[in-house]
């Protein structure tokens, strides 16, 4: 996947552009006022809801969002593959939040939450292709050392698809609303033969 947007200082307003395959994938900031009622909807349905909780009503779901959004380095994008969304992320400073609290947490410690769109059919092995292209993302942040995620250990499909992007498994954690597995990628890991400095 090559980046179509070179990125050095920290600016997660800044639009990334990668290719999948033969396809543009295009990472931008989630407008709450335009997207959100397409975010729900996702939310919603069978396959996110069984693991994410998420059957609000739409302002119920607004004002959680807004909620998640003020939290320590939180930030949400949209994801498009060739002008079509496919997915929602959102991204976290672990530090101060109940994950970190659940591992030695590191000075560029990163957190994700994936939210995968209904139609996958679109391009095969989708959702691994779309979370390798949110690590080289956000690896593009110099200050980024490590990212964390944390799906429902019941969620077996996640777990697979994180594998297969690179992160590999910690250990299982008890959260308020769930149980989790703690997956954890690094820079070195994810850029094997890069140099210490960065990629």
């Amino acid at each position: 996947m090559n980046s179509l947007i070179t990125r050095t200082p920290f600016q997660p307003l800044t639009p990334f552009l990668c290719w999948i395959g033969s396809h543009t994938f295009l990472l931008r900031s989630l407008d709450p006022s335009s997207d959100l009622d397409l975010v729900h909807s996702w939310a919603c349905m069978p396959h996110a809801r069984e693991f994410w909780g998420m059957s609000l009503h739409p302002k119920a779901f607004q004002a959680w969002y807004n909620m998640v959004l003020r939290g320590p380095g939180a930030h949400a994008y949209l994801g498009l593959l060739e002008g079509r969304p496919v997915c929602q992320l959102e991204v976290y400073d672990p530090r101060g939040l109940e994950i970190g609290m659940k591992y030695p947490v590191m000075a560029g410690d990163l957190g994700i939450h994936l939210l995968m769109g209904p139609d996958r059919r679109i391009l095969p092995g989708l959702s691994g292709k779309v979370l390798r292209s949110v690590l080289e993302f956000l690896f593009s942040f110099p200050g980024v050392r490590r990212i964390i995620a944390e799906p429902d250990s019941r969620n077996r499909a996640a777990h697979l698809v994180a594998r297969q992007a690179g992160f590999r498994y910690w250990d299982t954690v008890s959260l308020k609303d769930k149980e989790a597995r703690l997956y954890g990628c690094s820079r070195t890991e994810f850029f094997p033969n890069s140099t210490p400095e960065g990629n």
